[in-house]
């Protein structure tokens, strides 16, 4: 396995357990393990690294995940209160990115953020998420990074409303809460916020194809998909 690879560790563990959402006994063990891992992950040596940018470059062939997030990022970044704020892609080393992230006016380091679009399951996104965060924590021990991280952190997954439905799932993120904020250390909330227009699978895939569509037509820098727009800050803003 790799040894940086989360989403190979996530599918070792369910390999072995299962279905890691619906057995949240298994969280203490499962985030002690991660904070293991995390003490041993190699980070890159790259000029890239640890870089708080924004990234909004759009084309027809983009992948769902990073059309979603560049979207994201667009709509938040020419919201006032959120201008100079928000940010994508913070590199920890090669595939290892931070999806979306946001900063106080100081600069300090408030939330981060895992989109989803589809793929995997909120146990994969929980798990991933708060994967990072340890990293964050070592980056900082390490004092490869200059931000400050805020007391607790803010980890928020961010995926369609059918991620986040049934009682094991909700259950689930509450068990997560619980055993987060045991640790002074490493304290952190951790929330779900819904992506608009997303209930089901097939309501998603319409989303992201109205999104994609605006891509091919070139509107989407300007002022396409202002409902949409619109929906989604207003979910953001209630956390930030």
């Amino acid at each position: 396995m790799d040894n940086n690879s989360i989403s190979s560790w996530i599918e070792d563990k369910r390999g072995k357990h299962g279905s890691l959402v619906k057995l949240p006994e298994l969280i203490p063990s499962l985030l002690d393990d991660l904070e293991e891992k995390a003490k041993t992950f190699e980070f890159a040596e790259s000029k890239k690294s640890f870089k708080l940018r924004t990234r909004l470059d759009f084309h027809p062939i983009i992948k769902n995940e990073h059309l979603w997030e560049r979207f994201i990022t667009q709509t938040l970044c020419n919201d006032a209160l959120l201008k100079n704020t928000f940010f994508n892609q913070f590199s920890l080393t090669g595939t290892n990115n931070i999806d979306l992230l946001k900063t106080d006016k100081s600069g300090q380091i408030t939330h981060i953020i895992e989109l989803k679009t589809g793929s995997n399951e909120i146990g994969h996104a929980a798990y991933e998420l708060v994967f990072y965060y340890f990293l964050l924590l070592r980056a900082k021990d390490k004092s490869l990074i200059k931000y400050k991280l805020a007391e607790p952190m803010n980890l928020i997954i961010l995926a369609p409303k059918y991620y986040y439905k049934t009682d094991y799932q909700q259950d689930f993120l509450i068990k997560m809460r619980e055993n987060l904020n045991k640790d002074e250390y490493n304290k952190a909330n951790i929330d779900f916020i819904s992506l608009p227009e997303s209930n089901d699978r097939d309501e998603m895939k319409s989303t992201t194809e109205k999104i994609r569509s605006k891509i091919i037509g070139k509107e989407i820098p300007n002022d396409a998909l202002t409902d949409l727009r619109e929906s989604l800050k207003e979910s953001l803003k209630k956390y930030f």
